[in-house]
């Protein structure tokens, strides 16, 4: 799946770049936001394809073709559209809540925002992940998830600048990816599975950033890690 090629991708990549995220005054009580909220009820139906966008326009709007002028770019225009719209959502929830949570669990409760934000479009978007899946929209996934585990990490205080920054967001993006893949699978009550998995993944990845740490401690420690001077 394209969404979690992201980790190996990202790291000295220069391709995969951060698309600027809309805000959500720019598609709220707008024609390109009611025919993404049409789009999104029919596509579980007719699939995350051009057809069913021209079938939600004309039942949106008189006007024919209208679907071209909201979103020139077809379909990956309303994928961005989407985008925008969930990690927005994220970013308010999580504002309304964060008060003093540890790192880890400002991670855990941003992905699981975004998992909420999603889950009155979850057959929605299952259609989508089969579509960012074909051959030619593997870019558009990996910036996709690159500014969505950007936001994450952004909303918990990060300002790493170095080599961190790379390693944190593609760290983030295997949690995400795989536990986006589990969700849409659940059938737990509430997701609970999915949220018990979230918690697994999150602990793997502290387990890993704490040798990573201790390895580094050790190498400063004993001066084996710097250059014999000559």
């Amino acid at each position: 799946m394209a969404l979690l090629g992201y980790g190996s991708c990202l790291i000295g990549s220069p391709v995969v770049r951060i698309i600027p995220m809309k805000s959500s005054k720019e598609i709220k009580n707008s024609r390109e936001s009611q025919l993404l909220d049409r789009f999104l009820a029919e596509a579980p139906f007719g699939g995350w394809q051009l057809k069913t966008l021209k079938t939600a326009s004309k039942q949106c709007f008189d006007e024919p073709n209208l679907e071209e002028i909201c979103f020139p770019a077809g379909l990956k225009d309303v994928t961005l559209a989407f985008a925008d719209r969930m990690d927005a959502e994220m970013t308010a929830a999580f504002r309304q809540q964060e008060g003093t949570l540890r790192v880890r669990d400002k991670v855990s409760t941003c992905v699981w925002l975004r998992l909420q934000a999603m889950q009155p479009y979850r057959e929605s978007v299952r259609s989508l992940m089969g579509w960012l899946a074909l051959p030619g929209n593997h870019l558009l996934a990996m910036q996709l998830m690159a500014r969505t585990v950007d936001t994450i990490w952004h909303l918990c205080g990060d300002t790493a600048t170095d080599f961190n920054y790379y390693s944190k967001r593609a760290l983030l993006a295997g949690v995400y990816g795989s536990t986006l893949l589990y969700w849409l699978n659940d059938t737990s009550e509430g997701y609970a599975d999915t949220h018990a998995f979230l918690q697994r993944r999150i602990a793997d990845v502290m387990r890993i950033q704490t040798t990573k740490k201790r390895v580094q401690e050790f190498w400063a420690k004993t001066g084996l890690g710097k250059k014999k001077r000559a």
